[in-house]
């Protein structure tokens, strides 16, 4: 008896020995290791942990070599998905994704197996975005109602805090504060000042508050009724803020290069101010750069959230507008928190999937995220939207599609009507055409709505051109420019493209499509660092700060990261002067007021022209009179006569007389 219980103990340890041998086997075998592959593996090793128990994971890493968290994947994706296997199949999920919606929790496992089964294709940072999303349970009653009169006061407080960052940073511009900017500052203050006013009243039960110095301060500053008082508000106001924003300087240290503005200070790109006052505010994903995000600033919107994913263009935006609002996050999958009443949702969304120079798969490709800012519209409700993209969109092909995004509009309630814009018509040097969707919810609205037309009338035949944009930048380095140069770009400049995430070079494009440039004497290779020194000759290359020009950034813009990054940031981005245009024709629309962008460019003109208070204050210069010659008592004498007489005797001796 004991000899047949030994004998059938080596059989069975033979029998599961041959077992793992084929286990093992076919989990080697697998190659690439596609989905299909995944679920295989998955049941080997889950059978093979069940024959093997305590001694699996070092037979996986020896005998498959297999880390032991790799293969757990495996498993999971088996146990937890096989009865989806066939689904997932179908709809081409890759076997990373499948890992990690197997291995996350079953409310998120959902959230994504939803989002497959509606037809999404989901990259691994996709279902990341997914399975991260977090849920919050159900409220009742008041509890929604005290929420939104907390959003109420948390966007009446973030108001005032972003409307006092920019009187600060009016205030502590410089000593060239002129009139003009003096007016705006105290506009700015009064507006300010009732809310100021009953921050400072006492709740009932609430402990007594020491007062803040700068709410006093811009209180002060609003109450100041004299034009003559205002320079010294405006002085007292930078001396509370100045010692506070600027560290001490110490031989002993060395200086900081890092290039992180202080926090008690926000940077703000000062040719970002405006003269409109309408109150509007916006929400912006695929911020970019800040191209469009600069121009509705321009037009008078308040942002109260710049979405956008590179890290880069983020270090851009923060560098501009300011961290409060900048979002580094990834469009897909995301869920604003809380977010005002919004007025304005805009974005330019990738154009990959409908760009003429890559394969055009549109709706097809996984970067198309339309659906997702669709999405975002459903969640915030705002009055308007602006969406950009290019050209290729209005293809034949993609006409479906696109009558497919209005559908779905006008289902959430919307207006929408779509329309190619050229950015030359608006004062920008590059024959620019983008396509802009614009919807509103009222039809009020949509009816006033009016596609900004060319600012200056001859900028539809004959736009801006690059010469004229760049001329100063060319020869700031003492370069003379030949005149054949001159004639060359004295046209507007080729569409820049190179801003796709997969390019890896920093050049103007194809040697095809980039043949307008060579023809304005652009070499199209590289980008320079600097602009030409004063014995170069030959054909030039651009700066990215002679592109960013050309796209028609605000000077002095901050661009953040590496040379070829800043390019692909300029590439990318939207002209802010389009988005002027068109955020003014928005606003119109929304307040029923005529928003004129004519306003915009007197505002910057009065502030290229205002004359430093250092020669304002200064004492008159002192003219010496000009002594004139006293008059001689000499008396003069004309002799009539003798002129009457030789007139006489020339009218005898001429016979054609």
């Amino acid at each position: 008896m004991k000899n047949e219980k030994s004998t059938g103990a080596v059989i069975a340890a033979r029998e599961t020995a041959d077992r793992l041998r084929k286990l093992k086997e076919s989990v080697r075998a697998i190659g690439k290791r596609g989905l299909a592959d995944t679920f295989t593996a998955g049941a080997a090793l889950e059978e093979a942990a069940k024959l093997l128990r305590g001694s699996y994971s070092s037979w996986v890493k020896t005998e498959c070599g297999l880390e032991p968290r790799t293969a757990l994947g495996f498993r999971k994706t088996f146990l937890v998905l096989g009865h989806r296997k066939a689904d997932l199949i179908d709809n081409d999920v890759s076997a990373s994704v499948a890992v990690m919606i197997a291995s996350a929790k079953p409310e998120a496992r959902e959230r994504a197996l939803a989002a497959i089964g509606s037809g999404r294709r989901l990259s691994v940072k996709d279902a990341k975005m997914v399975l991260n999303v977090s849920r919050r349970p159900p409220a009742d009653e008041h509890s929604l109602a005290l929420a939104s009169f907390r959003r109420f006061l948390r966007a009446r407080t973030d108001a005032a805090f972003a409307e006092a960052s920019r009187i600060v940073d009016l205030a502590t511009s410089g000593d060239d504060l002129d009139d003009g900017m003096l007016v705006e500052i105290a506009v700015r203050a009064r507006a300010l000042e009732p809310l100021l006013s009953s921050l400072n009243h006492r709740i009932a039960g609430e402990p007594v508050a020491e007062s803040d110095d700068l709410m006093a301060a811009l209180v002060a500053f609003a109450e100041t009724q004299d034009p003559a008082d205002l320079a010294g508000a405006a002085n007292r106001l930078a001396k509370l803020i100045r010692p506070a924003c600027i560290p001490p300087t110490n031989s002993t240290t060395a200086p900081d290069k890092t290039g992180v503005f202080p926090p008690s200070r926000v940077h703000v790109v000062r040719s970002l101010s405006s003269s409109f006052r309408h109150g509007l505010n916006a929400f912006e994903v695929c911020a970019g750069a800040g191209g469009a995000a600069a121009g509705l600033m321009q037009a008078g919107f308040r942002h109260v959230g710049l979405l956008e994913r590179n890290r880069d263009a983020c270090e851009t935006l923060r560098a501009a507008f300011g961290p409060e609002h900048v979002i580094e996050a990834d469009l897909v999958g995301y869920e604003p928190d809380e977010v005002e009443d919004l007025d304005l949702f805009a974005g330019g969304v990738p154009c990959q999937p409908f760009s003429q120079a890559g394969a055009g798969k549109g709706a097809a490709d996984r970067r198309d995220l339309f659906p997702e800012a669709v999405r975002l519209v459903e969640r915030l409700r705002p009055r308007a939207v602006m969406l950009e993209n290019v050209t290729g969109l209005f293809a034949p092909d993609h006409d479906t599609y696109r009558f497919a995004i209005q559908a779905e509009l006008k289902r959430l309630g919307y207006e929408s009507e779509w329309r190619k814009v050229n950015a030359s018509h608006f004062g920008v040097p590059q024959k620019r055409v983008r396509t802009i969707l614009i919807a509103f919810r009222e039809r009020t609205a949509m009816s006033r709505f009016v596609w900004p037309t060319a600012w200056v009338r001859h900028h539809t035949t004959e736009p801006y051109p690059v010469i004229a944009a760049l001329v100063d930048q060319l020869q700031s380095r003492g370069w003379k420019m030949p005149v054949e140069m001159y004639d060359r770009m004295d046209r507007a400049a080729n569409t820049i493209l190179g801003g796709s995430d997969l390019k890896q070079s920093a050049d103007l494009g194809q040697r095809k499509g980039s043949m307008p440039w060579v023809e304005m004497g652009v070499i199209r290779t590289r980008i320079a660092d600097n602009p030409p020194e004063p014995d170069h000759v030959g054909d030039i290359a651009l700066t990215n700060k002679m592109l960013a020009t050309l796209q028609g950034f605000p000077g002095g813009w901050p661009f953040q990261g590496r040379k070829d990054r800043v390019f692909k940031q300029i590439a990318n981005a939207f002209p802010a002067p389009v988005a002027m245009h068109l955020g003014c024709a928005i606003a119109t629309a929304l307040t029923g007021e005529y928003v004129d962008p004519t306003h915009h460019y007197l505002h910057q003109g009065r502030k290229a022209v205002h004359l430093p208070r250092d020669l304002r204050s200064a004492a008159p210069f002192t003219v010496a009179p000009t002594r004139l010659p006293k008059p001689s008592d000499k008396r003069v004498c004309i002799p009539l006569d003798r002129l009457r007489a030789a007139a006489s005797e020339s009218q005898r001796s001429d016979p054609t007389v």
